[in-house]
């Protein structure tokens, strides 16, 4: 994996308390209850990640599957698995035990224990592989690309027939700054 992404990824990390915050004043009960349930144990990345598809109302499942706490390659129930890159979490979602990655239907990375790097090689599989982002993960993937990794081409896109910035990942992307700005 690229040193570079695993830097931007870090920053990710740091943007953390702002997400958390313009969250917190959003009216939306699913966010709140993933706000209640965080703690000082709990998995930033992973909260944020979860935060983001809450915003964008996306079923976490479009880019996540939980499994047991202990779940090995072999064990993760390939009937399950998506065709696009499927980020594997080992237990809870905020307080993972570790992470898999499968690409179309077959474990192809993990366990590891460090969720952050998961979500980076998750992200990087996209490009390696050279795959258009899953419609239904495709705002999360995109605000991460444009906020966290700096990744904003003029043209083109990984979002199928998108030439310009998804509006909602822009206006995500302004309220943000909007909110920083006033607090």
């Amino acid at each position: 994996m690229h040193h570079n992404v695993l830097n931007c990824f870090t920053k990710f990390v740091l943007q953390w308390q702002t997400i958390m915050d313009y969250c917190a004043t959003l009216d939306n009960p699913k966010i709140r209850d993933v706000l209640a349930c965080y703690d000082p144990d709990s998995d930033k990345a992973a909260c944020i990640l979860l935060l983001l598809m809450l915003y964008f109302k996306k079923p976490k499942e479009s880019l996540m599957l939980e499994v047991d706490p202990c779940a090995t390659a072999v064990d993760v129930n390939t009937a399950e698995l998506p065709g696009t890159p499927c980020l594997i979490i080992q237990g809870d979602m905020m307080k993972p035990s570790g992470w898999l990655i499968s690409i179309e239907g077959h474990v192809v990375m993990g366990p590891h224990p460090f969720i952050l790097y998961g979500i980076a090689a998750f992200f990087s599989s996209y490009y390696v592989c050279n795959l258009e982002y899953p419609a239904a993960g495709s705002s999360t993937l995109e605000f991460i690309q444009r906020c966290f990794l700096g990744i904003n081409p003029e043209r083109g896109s990984k979002t199928k027939k998108q030439t310009t910035m998804n509006p909602h990942v822009s206006t995500l992307l302004r309220k943000l700054i909007d909110f920083e700005w006033a607090s």
